[in-house]
């Protein structure tokens, strides 16, 4: 049950009314708009959040991952040479998710089976209403009128991550169950929406492929498969070479503008974008040239962007320098900074150390990025 806390803070006051607005896909062909509804400081914002969080365990699933890097630490392990690769994707999966079928079906049988009568000192009538409440209540204003959501959700809706989940791995699970051995994906992880899957032959593919279109009226999958023994999923170009290469993706829309280096903001929200993009390629790229090849084109991109090539120069050496057991420059943080020789006199001293000290200070702000 609640604390009295979490009933106090999920009590919404003043709230404010839902906004759909929708951003335009330009990587698709006609540039469909993506519908999304702004839900915080909404009436049952609070709420979904709670309930969200409760129920984060049905989220889990044996193939789902959390994010690129998982996906590509999980690839590694894989050996796909000989197979046949490629890419499942749901059309518009937020707008299609079957709201009561989700909810009466999925949710309330996970949570309440084998006899279980509560969940957390929560009844299956309180579930159901509460539900009802967060996912068939809601309202929010487009172009000047109110509208009612009755089915479907729409991205940044608080609790549309978990239902989109629990879809998506009731829909797997019952791809698995009804094909045979023979078929069934020898890998398949899922972000989401988005399925990587290998199989033995193109027809086993086609098999599973049908399954999965077949589970429910509202999931109609799109597949995309290798070219020329790669393939693209997520944002990791895979490669199906003696040594499984990945690399970066990425889509022909991307333009290459990051913030200018001129650009009014503190300086570090610059180091952090530098060290960001080469963080992503070296945990992606899993050969030395793939990730040579990166840094060179996120160098050659931000040098557009105006950034000074001995500083960027400086960041790759920082960021690779921890990486090695050998400092690839001098100027590692374990080498200690040499000052310059001083000139003392007997009647003056040594009347160049605060000059030494400025220079140190220069040195170590100048230098080091």
């Amino acid at each position: 049950m609640m604390t009295q806390s979490e009933q106090h803070y999920t009590n919404e006051t003043a709230t404010v009314e839902q906004v759909l607005y929708g951003l335009p896909k330009t990587h698709k062909p006609g540039n469909p708009m993506r519908p999304i509804i702004s839900a915080v400081g909404s009436f049952n914002h609070e709420a979904a959040k709670w309930l969200s969080n409760i129920l984060a365990s049905l989220r889990h699933h044996s193939t789902a991952v959390r994010d690129t890097f998982s996906f590509v630490k999980e690839i590694r392990k894989d050996d796909v040479r000989g197979c046949v690769i490629a890419s499942f994707d749901v059309k518009s999966l937020f707008t299609n998710i079957p709201l009561k079928f989700t909810t009466n079906l999925l949710i309330i049988k996970s949570l309440f089976h084998d006899g279980c009568t509560q969940f957390q000192g929560i009844s299956q009538t309180q579930i159901k209403k509460l539900l009802k409440w967060i996912c068939q209540s809601t309202t929010f204003q487009f172009n000047g009128k109110f509208y009612k959501q009755i089915d479907g959700v729409a991205m940044g809706w608080t609790i549309a991550p978990l239902l989109a989940d629990v879809i998506m791995n009731y829909v797997i699970d019952q791809a698995l169950t009804k094909n045979n051995v023979q078929n069934k994906p020898i890998v398949l992880w899922r972000y989401v929406d988005d399925i990587f899957v290998a199989f033995n032959d193109m027809s086993s593919l086609n098999i599973f492929f049908n399954a999965l279109n077949n589970v429910h009226n509202n999931i109609t999958f799109t597949k995309e498969l290798e070219c020329g023994d790669s393939l693209a999923h997520l944002d990791v170009l895979i490669e199906k070479s003696q040594t499984g290469i990945q690399t970066t993706y990425r889509k022909p829309t991307h333009s290459g503008i990051y913030t200018h280096w001129t650009s009014f903001i503190p300086h570090y929200q610059k180091r952090v974008l530098v060290f960001g993009l080469l963080e992503r390629a070296y945990k992606i790229a899993s050969a030395y040239n793939a990730i040579h090849n990166e840094f060179m084109k996120i160098k050659s991109m931000l040098i557009k962007s105006g950034y000074p090539k001995a500083y960027l120069d400086r960041c790759i050496m920082k960021y690779l320098n921890p990486k090695h057991e050998a400092p690839i420059n001098s100027f590692s943080k374990n080498r200690q900074w040499q000052p310059p020789s001083a000139c003392v006199s007997p009647t003056w001293g040594n009347f160049l150390r605060s000059p030494r000290r400025n220079t140190k200070t220069y040195h170590r702000y100048a230098i080091m990025p």
